[in-house]
């Protein structure tokens, strides 16, 4: 039901498939099973009953008390949280590989990265969007554009980790992501 990995001596990975967890765990609404999925895993995490999870004014969340920071991505059936102890500025994604991203990739993606992402290829949009998700929950600030100010360095379907740079105003940082698939979906965090 659950898996916790550590990433780094700074670093853990928790994972829950949510259709398990709601059959011990059952609760009125989504929104409220997805919530207890939450504190069921910072629980895990953190070896800590009933951690404050609180959110800074950028929505970032964060545990009360606890050095460090957390990111947490939920799709559909696969609820993940990152816990990174030296950072607070970390970040996550999680995200089911479906072509509903060929889409919209005129919303995210630079001409340079359309030019080695090929036009049909959904695990490699899923990948750049990945990217770009947890990119963007690392710098967590508002006015982000996709586009402009988060940009990937070429990549192969096969690569499992990815080079990405924020540049916006003073912010100018690049970070390595670690891209992992799991079933159907593909999940990216910071290894730097």
């Amino acid at each position: 039901m659950n898996q916790i990995r550590q990433i780094n001596t700074d670093c853990r990975l928790a994972l829950l498939w949510m259709h398990e967890f709601v059959k011990e765990n059952p609760a009125p609404t989504k929104r409220e099973t997805e919530k207890n999925g939450t504190l069921y895993l910072l629980n895990l995490l953190f070896h800590k009953k009933n951690p404050k999870l609180e959110y800074h004014e950028n929505g970032k969340p964060f545990v009360k008390d606890l050095p460090g920071g957390i990111s947490i991505s939920h799709s559909h059936d696969l609820l993940a949280i990152f816990a990174d102890e030296r950072n607070t500025h970390t970040g996550l994604d999680v995200e089911l590989i479906r072509d509903k991203v060929l889409k919209i990739r005129h919303k995210f993606l630079s001409e340079k990265e359309k030019s080695f992402i090929p036009e049909k290829n959904v695990l490699m949009h899923i990948m750049a969007w990945c990217v770009k998700e947890t990119m963007y929950k690392i710098h967590s600030e508002r006015k982000v554009e996709f586009i402009e100010h988060l940009l990937i360095e070429p990549f192969k379907e096969s690569d499992e980790i990815i080079q990405a740079t924020c540049c916006m105003d003073n912010v100018k940082f690049t970070k390595q992501l670690k891209i992992e698939q799991m079933d159907e979906y593909l999940i990216s965090y910071p290894i730097n």
